[in-house]
């Protein structure tokens, strides 16, 4: 009796293989994404920006002013392409940290930051990705972050 409860156990576990398989696999084009998108903004690529992102996307960011008040941002994709061309500073922004929720064919990547412009730290936060699966890709479709001085902590 307990080989067979025992080889009962190991087929059902067998059976949720796949399913953990393919939300590994999409972790990492998940991030494979987020760092292409990274790698473009770095090199200035629109074109790379166009292919990782929802051309109905929308950016949101939370920008802490000199005092305790937030300051909420607004600009589509297209707007965030377009300016993206035109920069000439280097931008080098990393995460750490991430983590990463999916639940069919939508998707968000939670992850601190800090960001650099020149070489020099400008700003950290939190960065809020949203994407969607579509056609089999992952896309950025919706991107909020937070805009703090590095020595500040997040407060309501």
């Amino acid at each position: 009796m307990r080989i067979l409860t025992m080889v009962a156990l190991m087929l059902s576990a067998c059976s949720i293989c796949p399913k953990a398989t393919a939300a590994i696999d999409d972790e990492a084009k998940i991030l494979a994404v987020i760092d292409q998108m990274f790698e473009g903004l770095r090199n200035r690529d629109a074109d790379a920006w166009r292919r990782l992102m929802h051309e109905d996307g929308q950016w949101f960011i939370q920008r802490r002013a000199d005092g305790d008040d937030w300051h909420t941002e607004s600009t589509s994709t297209i707007e965030r392409i377009m300016a993206l061309s035109a920069e000439s500073a280097t931008v080098d922004e990393a995460y750490e940290s991430p983590i990463i929720m999916i639940h069919g064919t939508i998707a968000t990547f939670w992850a601190p930051f800090k960001a650099r412009v020149d070489g020099a730290l400008v700003q950290c936060g939190v960065n809020s990705f949203q994407l969607v699966k579509q056609d089999g890709n992952w896309k950025i479709a919706n991107i909020m972050y937070t805009a703090e001085r590095c020595d500040s902590q997040p407060r309501e």
